[in-house]
């Protein structure tokens, strides 16, 4: 759609696994073609990555680890997710980050979320629920500047 999409990831880990897998698609010509050079991938924390912006986002969707599931233990979740779980930790900054995030945007904040799971903010401007996940979508509180 000729998006410019700058995906900003704050484990080291995750980011060099993110960005090779981003090297590698770009071997292949149709992925190439189809993304023109508009994915950027960043090792940053949002939080402070968003805040030294000069020109804001009209989107900005985050994708917070997931809160623990309320299951029986036996019922564990499946081993990659606890995997990378282990290895990069909770998000415990999620509602500052959706904060900080709101008042940046120029138009929405899309917030990707377990259907278990409680909104990240109570003001949910509107939520979009699949069978897995749900999507709250809170609108910017960004004063003109």
């Amino acid at each position: 759609m000729g998006y410019e999409v700058t995906a900003l990831e704050r484990s080291p880990l995750v980011h060099a696994l993110l960005a090779d897998g981003v090297r590698r698609a770009l071997a292949d010509a149709s992925f190439t073609a189809a993304l023109g050079g508009r994915l950027e991938v960043v090792l940053a924390d949002a939080r402070s990555w968003l805040v030294d912006l000069r020109d804001p986002p009209d989107a900005i969707y985050l994708d917070p680890m997931y809160p623990l599931p309320m299951r029986r233990r036996s019922a564990l979740s499946k081993k990659t997710p606890r995997l990378l779980r282990s290895l990069v930790g909770d998000d415990e900054d999620s509602v500052q980050l959706i904060a900080i995030a709101r008042g940046v945007v120029r138009r929405r904040v899309v917030v990707k979320r377990p259907l278990h799971a409680d909104a990240l903010n109570p003001d949910v401007d509107r939520s979009l629920s699949g069978k897995m996940v749900r999507y709250d979508v809170y609108l910017s509180t960004r004063v003109a500047r």
